[in-house]
């Protein structure tokens, strides 16, 4: 995950635009809790149109002002990204090319292949939207701050499950690369028997056939049980997640009635909390989400590493700094006019030109 924004290190002005640009969004997003709490505590009780009219004329202007951001951020996302994805889409292709050729005969099939979807998978995972949704979760920061104030009791029962989400997030992150590498190697040998069984003269002459077809029942039968771990590390994590935001809400709304009871807080601020607590809650579900094609991502940048590391041919060739010798020339004529370069006229009728003065210099 931490690669996602290593194109924007040598891009200081454009990350600190996206910093800007998030922290103003999210600062903006709090508006909405404020309008709910302003309308309970400020309208209901007294009924004046004109207080509903204000608030409400400020929070379409907060929401237009919130879209015109997120649009911002997203052009500013995709520009920060292109330039890394182009330079990977080449290395990735030139890695192939420049490879030698000893080890590219060595090199499978399946494995080209490998290096060249790799830079896809990457592109799907590494794009604008996914950026814009890692940028909201340390500003998660804010909303949490804002509900502490309202009521630290409510702000640290918060805090407790963002810690479990974040915990969450993080395992399954582990569990789907480790489950990921399994099934990729699982899909890379299946490739690699379809190719050998097109090759029917060498099946016949080793009789080879029977071997192929328990190997390819094995590899297939590896190849489901790691799709259907995978399919349950995705469910049981999707599950958690809607576990914890529901049982934050409970723990919120069942304490902070308790809070309401002994005056310490209104029945406006506990809906403000609540909906707070629900918007801290959104970017790390959001994260869990991503665990899968960030697996993924982090899978194909390791090979396109290893890919990198491998030997290459010489292009330019080899070029000597500092050489010296002496060139005899016989049956030639050598003609030279006052103040222009030599030239040695050969028997056959061809001249060769040399430059320079007298001494071979």
């Amino acid at each position: 995950m931490i690669r996602f924004f290593h194109g924007l290190t040598a891009r200081p002005r454009l990350l600190a635009e996206l910093l800007a640009a998030s922290l103003l969004i999210n600062l903006l997003g709090l508006a909405g809790t404020v309008f709910v709490m302003l309308v309970l505590g400020r309208y209901v009780p007294y009924g004046i149109t004109a207080t509903l009219v204000t608030l409400s004329v400020g929070m379409v202007i907060a929401l237009a002002a919130e879209f015109g951001l997120r649009l911002a951020r997203r052009r500013l996302a995709a520009e920060a990204l292109e330039q890394d994805a182009t330079k990977r889409g080449e290395d990735g292709f030139a890695a192939l090319l420049n490879v030698k050729a000893a080890i590219f005969d060595r090199m499978p099939t399946e494995r080209r292949s490998d290096i060249l979807r790799a830079v896809d998978t990457v592109e799907r995972t590494h794009n604008a939207a996914n950026l814009t949704a890692l940028l909201d979760v340390p500003f998660a920061a804010i909303t949490v701050l804002a509900l502490l104030l309202i009521s630290p009791a409510l702000g640290s029962i918060t805090v407790v499950f963002l810690a479990l989400s974040s915990g969450l997030t993080w395992a399954g992150e582990r569990w789907y690369r480790n489950r990921i590498g399994l099934a990729q190697n699982s899909e890379r040998q299946l490739r690699g028997l379809a190719e050998d069984a097109a090759n029917l003269d060498t099946i016949r002459t080793f009789n080879a056939a029977n071997w192929l077809a328990r190997r390819w029942r094995q590899i297939r039968q590896d190849l489901t049980r790691h799709a259907d771990d995978s399919a349950s590390i995705q469910g049981a994590v999707s599950a958690a997640s809607s576990f914890l935001t529901g049982a934050q809400t409970v723990a919120v709304i069942g304490y902070g009635a308790t809070l309401c009871v002994d005056g310490s807080l209104t029945t406006a601020q506990l809906i403000g909390a609540n909906i707070l607590a629900g918007r801290a809650m959104a970017p790390l579900l959001r994260l869990a989400q991503l665990a899968e094609p960030m697996a993924r991502a982090a899978m194909a940048l390791k090979l396109l590493a290893e890919a990198a590391q491998l030997p290459r041919e010489q292009v330019n060739g080899t070029a000597l700094s500092q050489f010296q010798g002496r060139l005899d020339v016989t049956g030639h004529m050598v003609s030279q006019e006052p103040g222009k370069t030599r030239m040695i006229a050969g028997n056959d009728g061809k001249a060769a030109e040399i430059k320079g003065g007298r001494g071979g210099r």
